[in-house]
């Protein structure tokens, strides 16, 4: 009986968690949708995923163009992603660009993974779906192979791997009411995407296990007072210009 008892109580449990991860799931979808995602135009949905503009002062913007879904992170953004770390790569070897600018297109930086891919995720194996996030994850930690200074713009959300992948540049400058977490525990997944080695690089022990432990979001501007931002300000795009490396100057 007492065996009994626990099973039922076990059951019970699994069958919350399971419930509150849907609740979750479902709430960020309904966000996603009412901005607009299940109204997009044939020509939206063929548009690039990843972009990249040069500027004539060699900064190159490097965006997430996939705004009426919050940028979030999927294998065909990440196969975009690759091609043009390669063609920035290439760019820097050449002293054709000097810096580049990570930003995310529309009002958000990057709501992270995508959900859907996600809960097919959690159905997979331990061993393959290791293998799978692995590759994901690469596709898009691979920016940090461009060999010159890499600033996140992070304007909106910018949370689980989309968080991340501010962690994967040299620098971040926030927006002082952007929202920055790495919710993984709330839906029951270990903080991924090189989260747990490179936060506490970062900020503080204590700051990056209470973020990832506990899955809790901060605005831009504690970000900042935390050391997670270099600064948070009014206006991303602005503030961008002044932490840039200066044109090399010729000695001659």
């Amino acid at each position: 009986e007492e065996s009994s008892s626990r099973a039922r109580g076990s059951a019970v449990t699994i069958y919350f968690i399971q419930g509150l991860h849907m609740m979750l799931v479902r709430r960020v979808s309904a966000q996603v949708a009412r901005r607009g995602s299940r109204f997009l135009s044939a020509d939206a949905a063929a548009a690039p995923h990843v972009t990249v503009e040069y500027r004539d002062d060699k900064i190159a913007f490097l965006t997430l163009n996939r705004p009426n879904e919050m940028n979030a992170l999927t294998e065909v953004m990440g196969d975009e992603f690759i091609a043009k770390v390669k063609e920035l790569t290439v760019a820097a070897e050449e002293q054709k660009i000097r810096a580049v600018v990570l930003r995310g297109a529309g009002g958000s930086f990057s709501a992270g993974g995508n959900l859907n891919w996600l809960k097919e995720r959690a159905q997979a194996g331990g061993f393959s779906n290791s293998i799978t996030m692995n590759k994901f994850y690469r596709r898009f930690l691979c920016v940090r192979e461009i060999p010159v200074p890499l600033v996140a713009a992070v304007q909106g959300y910018a949370i689980g791997a989309g968080c991340c992948l501010t962690l994967a540049c040299d620098m971040r400058v926030v927006s002082k009411t952007a929202t920055l977490g790495f919710t993984f525990p709330k839906l029951g997944i270990h903080p991924g995407m090189g989260s747990s080695l490179l936060l506490p690089r970062i900020v503080s022990s204590d700051f990056a296990n209470y973020l990832l432990l506990t899955g809790q979001t901060v605005k831009g501007d504690v970000a900042a007072q935390r050391g997670l931002a270099l600064e948070a300000v009014d206006e991303v795009g602005a503030a961008v210009g002044p932490v840039l490396p200066p044109p090399r100057r010729s000695l001659t």
